[in-house]
């Protein structure tokens, strides 16, 4: 049987992403709850949050650490009921939380869009971002994170039985800051910044120290971008 890249249809996306959030060992891996502090320290280092939307929000552990950060009201986009109601129970009374599969026209001040530009075919780029656009007050502001300059062919993987080859982790492209930077704008934003960094799994100064001894060492692999609501 001859090898052949995996055609990523929207039942196997779905299917794969089943599964993956069903394993409960990997529960504490997910980008969101590891980074999510150092992520709006370097955020706020930038720009002001004020009421925020996470887009494909998941269980919701940004949004419980954007509530913790003191934001008393936040939004967030998830097609998963089960994600939904874990969301509501983790970010409990600490803010008013709205969530659905859309958002409201101008309800947020900042939005964020993490670890998911990666996974998105054309079609499903522009669906997010027109969302995303309309959901953001005039001026208000978008976040991004992905890989930087992922190596995709480095992380693909072959099924012994099907022969089918794919991304560990369903990444369908890479990014760098001037490739992400110049899609965005032709969105409707306008760069503030896009920049390869490092996040870190702390917060306060050990994230500081933390982040500045990665990155003397050169390492890079967090791309994060901030654009404005033209």
């Amino acid at each position: 049987m001859q090898a052949h890249e995996l055609d990523w249809t929207p039942e196997r996306i779905q299917a794969f992403w089943d599964h993956y959030s069903a394993v409960e060992a990997r529960a504490g891996l997910y980008f969101s709850r590891v980074y999510g502090r150092s992520l709006i320290a370097h955020v706020q280092r930038h720009i002001r949050i004020g009421v925020p939307l996470d887009y494909g929000c998941g269980r919701g552990d940004l949004l419980a650490y954007l509530a913790e950060a003191g934001c008393k009201v936040v939004h967030g986009i998830e097609q998963s009921p089960e994600s939904r109601s874990a969301t509501a129970r983790k970010v409990g009374d600490r803010a008013e939380v709205h969530l659905g599969v859309t958002a409201e026209p101008e309800v947020a001040d900042t939005a964020f869009l993490l670890e998911v530009v990666e996974h998105m075919n054309d079609a499903a780029l522009g669906a997010a971002f027109a969302q995303i656009h309309s959901a953001l007050k005039p001026g208000g502001h978008l976040v991004i994170t992905t890989p930087n300059n992922e190596n995709l062919e480095a992380n693909k993987v072959l099924c012994p039985e099907c022969h089918a080859v794919f991304h560990v982790m369903q990444h369908v492209r890479s990014w760098n800051a001037g490739s992400l930077r110049a899609y965005v704008e032709s969105q409707g934003f306008e760069t503030v910044g896009a920049e390869a960094t490092i996040l870190s799994p702390h917060a306060g100064l050990l994230d500081w120290l933390w982040r500045s001894a990665k990155l003397y060492s050169g390492v890079r692999p967090n791309l994060i971008y901030i654009g404005r609501r033209a």
